[in-house]
């Protein structure tokens, strides 16, 4: 068989609803991704509101993601505010951070000096990272 007639009997075996179907998951990986195949920046406004930092030994504490900026002396990048409902950071050793910014795999967690305390990966609908202690830490929506 010659690679030609392999590839006319390949083509017409596909369906129409596989060619919809694969057009579907490209369509949904466009939103995710960007132009150029890297994961895309969110814009602040997707991720602000209530999440709950979790660790790993059952802690958890109600933070808010706000959209208002942040404004830092030196080289560091505009960020956000966060705020939480109690010190409760400060028991998951993460009691000097006063605002975040998204990333386009994650978001980072800031000292109010813009320097970076934790740096939290997107995993499914939620962040996921070591803290500074080395305490696996999980950013979920509460």
């Amino acid at each position: 068989m010659t690679p030609a007639l392999f590839w006319s009997i390949v083509a017409a075996t596909i369906s129409v609803s596989d060619v919809e179907m694969v057009s579907s998951r490209m369509d949904t990986e466009k939103v995710v991704m960007g132009q150029t195949g890297a994961p895309r920046l969110p814009d602040a406004a997707e991720l602000t509101g209530g999440w709950r930092m979790e660790g790993e030994d059952g802690s958890a504490c109600d933070l808010v993601l706000d959209a208002r900026a942040v404004l830092f002396d030196g080289p560091h990048a505009p960020a956000h505010v966060l705020t939480a409902a109690s010190p409760c950071l400060a028991s998951m050793s993460l009691g000097g951070v006063k605002a975040w910014r998204p990333g386009s795999d994650g978001i980072a967690l800031l000292r109010n000096d813009g320097s970076l305390v934790v740096f939290l990966s997107r995993r499914g609908q939620g962040f996921e990272g070591s803290g500074p202690d080395g305490e696996r830490l999980r950013l979920v929506r509460a």
